[in-house]
């Protein structure tokens, strides 16, 4: 009967071991499970950060598109306006020329 009893406290010790052990396993897969969410948390705000981003980079792009529609119908416009201006001068000297003979004609 000892022997069995023996056997018995090893068992008992045993069980209580492994219990200690699963209970020590249960708590590691909690922080782990916690780590994980933790982890998963901060990974879908990152992402959504990234999407954040990629959206403010799009609108700036599109605005620097429109910045440069804009400079390059400033650019036609200023050359429009320069030729424009050409041709008065042009004009402007023509006209004179055109009196200058008319004044030396009236005066011959």
């Amino acid at each position: 009967a000892s022997c069995l009893e023996h056997d018995l406290d090893s068992l008992r010790a045993r069980d209580n071991l492994l219990g200690e052990e699963l209970a020590t396993l249960r708590r590691d897969n909690q922080r782990c499970r916690a780590d994980q969410a933790s982890y998963d948390l901060s990974r879908a705000q990152d992402e959504s950060k990234a999407a954040e981003i990629d959206k403010k980079m799009s609108e700036q792009k599109n605005k620097l598109l429109k910045c440069e529609d804009k400079l390059l119908q400033t650019e036609k416009n200023l050359q429009q306006v320069t030729l424009n201006h050409a041709t008065d001068v042009a004009v402007e000297e023509h006209v004179g020329s055109l009196g200058r003979m008319l004044r030396h004609q009236w005066s011959a």
